[in-house]
């Protein structure tokens, strides 16, 4: 059991939800337990992979990441086009078709 201390006066607002919500600064890591060719370069040098519902581009000169969630579950394959420019990714139930470019 928590107490707070006897000075401790609760916040007007504190029950309130926050003003903005959470934004996606940086992913680490990626599904690779069971899925197969979801880490890939572009024809730029960029790397594309997946974490979730989630796809990222990866620029490692800039060290900057690129988010796609148009998902609405997790992504487990992914496919290149010859020109390495755009990818297709699908997720574990059809219900969107999705392009990175």
């Amino acid at each position: 059991m928590a107490i707070p201390p006897t000075s401790y006066k609760k916040p007007d607002d504190a029950d309130d939800p926050p003003e903005s919500g959470l934004q996606m600064e940086f992913v680490y890591g990626t599904r690779g337990h069971d899925t197969r060719g979801t880490i890939m370069y572009t024809g730029r040098g960029e790397v594309i992979f997946v974490a979730g519902a989630t796809g990222i581009i990866y620029n490692p000169v800039q060290h900057t990441q690129k988010f796609f969630n148009g998902h609405t579950d997790d992504i487990i394959c992914m496919a290149m086009h010859p020109d390495f420019n755009i990818v297709a990714t699908g997720q574990v139930r059809p219900y969107q078709k999705m392009k990175f470019r």
